[in-house]
């Protein structure tokens, strides 16, 4: 089972639906603005190819998701469901970030329930989007078996003062096979390596393209360990 980047990128946007949080002395405007776009116009300018070998991939892309929704054995399926097995890993160095199991299981209820298009604000979808939105028949479930075989509630704890300036080069140390199941970081503050924030500025969450993907190669340089979603404790559940 190899979980899409469009999982992981819509997994991360529900995560921090319900948890968007800002600085609280200020009282600007939330300014919400996407990571990776960043990165990719500034890599872009330096490489003028990348966007159009970005677009061939998606192409083909596209072609390799049309076969896979033709064979049966790729997918996992209970009672219609498509069930994706999720491990997070809790980052932590004894702070606030080592959060709750209640607070995992809630967000895991709450991704379940916008995949499943049972969210009570589905009457205010932007009229762009209407036409897409659907119950996705994709369950989300704690990992129950370990890489090894051995039971597992689905959350993994690790000491590490990484925490506090995660990036992608934390998740690679820690992740379970990508194909097997869905990783989710929790940490305590994600740092964009290369690049500053504004003051009072912080990412919520980030996932990177999956490895084969032309931006992929640009950003993370196609490193399979990588793939999941990486997000603060204070936004999430």
């Amino acid at each position: 089972m190899k979980i899409s980047k469009l999982v992981f990128l819509l997994v991360s946007i529900c995560l921090l639906h319900s948890k968007i949080s800002y600085s609280q002395e200020t009282q600007k405007s939330i300014n919400y603005s996407i990571y990776d776009d960043i990165l990719i116009k500034k890599l872009a300018a330096e490489n003028p190819n990348l966007i159009d070998n970005y677009l061939i991939y998606e192409k083909n892309f596209s072609k390799l998701i049309a076969e896979n929704n033709h064979n049966s054995k790729t997918d996992t399926l209970i009672n219609g469901k498509r069930i994706i097995p999720v491990v997070f890993h809790i980052i932590h160095n004894g702070g606030q970030e080592n959060i709750s199991k209640a607070q995992i299981v809630d967000a895991v209820n709450l991704i379940n329930i916008d995949y499943n298009k049972q969210n009570a604000d589905t009457s205010a979808t932007l009229p762009l989007f209407q036409s897409r939105a659907a119950n996705c028949n994709i369950e989300f479930r704690l990992a129950k078996v370990d890489p090894n075989g051995n039971c597992t509630d689905g959350i993994v704890r690790h000491f590490d003062p990484q925490t506090n300036f995660a990036y992608f080069s934390t998740m690679k140390q820690y992740n379970w096979n990508p194909r097997n199941y869905m990783n989710i970081y929790v940490v305590n503050f994600i740092y964009p390596e290369g690049m500053s924030l504004p003051d009072g500025a912080f990412i919520g969450g980030m996932s990177p393209f999956p490895p084969s993907n032309t931006l992929s190669q640009a950003l993370t340089g196609g490193d399979t360990l990588v793939d999941g979603v990486l997000i603060r404790q204070d936004c999430i559940g």
